[in-house]
């Protein structure tokens, strides 16, 4: 008699009365477990069954589910690294946040420092023009008794007495005879249309009854002389000044403004209506 048969009596004589034990009826647990163990030890021991047989099934049907059992291992511990990640990205993500914060206060603080730059640089902008103008202002009266005599013979050379040739100028052109005395005078620098040099004279007194004969005919020319700026300046109020003589009325040029009918004209403005000369201007204070 084999291993199992002498062994099978025993079991069965087990078994066959009147109950089981608790291990194996099944009905000592209610997990999944526990029934599947009462099952198996059912199955194992019933009568007239293969008990080695069951018993390989039984181990093989357990290494399975063990096998599920560790996939279900590794499962959890993907599961626990992707939480792990997860917890990281939220960590980052929070970081991003808060350094969006910080950048986003930063640049805040940025536009409020900026918008004091353009308030100051603003500021400079004013000042800087008013000291522009001042400083026109300053050239302007270091020129009032300036003249320019230009078209006047230039022979190049470096010893003329450039003085008497402006008095002699003066007499011969101008025919004025008075004894006119000079601070200082001299020719400009070379011109690039190849003209005679203009020459530049600083008067002592008397300016004024010259600057009646101020005028330009060829090919000579007398004028004040002004800072470039200001030049630039008449050049745009001449056009105006001439239109409004055109139109009749009263116009005057006084360094870089324009007056007429004693009212000043500011630039874009619009002429006043034409008028005969019989008929008095437009009763306008002067600004």
């Amino acid at each position: 008699m084999d291993f199992a048969n002498r062994h099978t009596p025993p079991i069965n004589a087990h078994i066959t009365g009147t109950s089981l034990p608790s291990y194996t009826n099944g009905n000592y647990a209610t997990s999944p477990t526990s029934n599947y163990l009462g099952q198996a030890s059912t199955a194992l021991f019933h009568p007239g069954t293969n008990t080695q047989g069951n018993l390989e099934h039984f181990i093989t049907d357990i290494y399975q589910k063990l096998q599920k059992m560790d996939l279900l291992d590794q499962i959890n511990q993907r599961l626990c690294t992707m939480e792990s990640r997860f917890d990281s990205l939220e960590r980052t993500i929070y970081g991003m946040k808060t350094e969006i914060g910080s950048q986003a206060e930063r640049l805040d603080g940025l536009e409020f420092q900026r918008s004091l730059v353009d308030d100051r640089m603003h500021m400079l902008a004013i000042e800087n023009k008013e000291l522009k103008e001042r400083m026109l202002d300053i050239q302007t009266r270091s020129m009032k008794d300036n003249l320019l005599f230009g078209g006047i013979e230039d022979t190049g050379d470096i010893n003329e007495n450039t003085e008497e040739i402006v008095q002699t100028f003066i007499k011969d052109k101008l025919q004025i005879s008075e004894d006119i005395r000079f601070h200082v005078v001299h020719r400009l620098r070379k011109q690039p249309d190849g003209k005679p040099r203009t020459i530049v004279a600083k008067f002592e007194s008397s300016k004024d009854k010259i600057k009646e004969t101020l005028r330009e005919w060829r090919p000579y020319s007398v004028y004040e002389q002004y800072p470039q700026e200001i030049n630039e300046r008449r050049k745009l109020l001449i056009t105006v000044f001439k239109d409004a003589r055109r139109l009749g009325n009263r116009a005057s040029l006084n360094i870089d403004k324009l007056y007429i009918n004693g009212r000043l004209h500011r630039p874009g403005e619009s002429l006043p209506p034409q008028f005969t000369r019989n008929q008095d201007p437009p009763n306008v204070l002067q600004n």
